[in-house]
């Protein structure tokens, strides 16, 4: 893969790696694989939001705080706090998966 930081004997050839499954499932694993190594590296797009709404790196499963958990605020909650209004413009439905 071409992922920066990217393991490919903890984390497998990529993302989906059969390994995953196999790990999910009892099934035995590659000597080297973690089934945890994802965990430190590749996040989804909801925790990519929230870094790109916010400025501020993040991690898997961890939406408006930072790698150490601490709530961090939005863009749009620091120009409200100036008195400036705001919203959210998208062009595909808001329901879309990543709008």
């Amino acid at each position: 893969g071409n992922m920066v930081l990217w393991d490919e004997k903890k984390g497998g050839m990529h993302p989906w790696d059969e390994n995953y499954y196999k790990a999910a499932t009892g099934v035995p694993t590659d000597e080297h694989f973690d089934p945890e190594f994802i965990m430190q590296h590749a996040i989804d797009s909801a925790n990519s939001a929230s870094a790109y709404s916010t400025g501020v790196k993040t991690g898997v499963n961890m939406m408006g705080v930072d790698l150490y958990e601490q709530p961090v605020r939005t863009i749009l909650e620091e120009a409200e706090t100036c008195g400036k209004s705001g919203g959210i413009m998208s062009s595909v439905p808001i329901l879309h998966a990543t709008p």
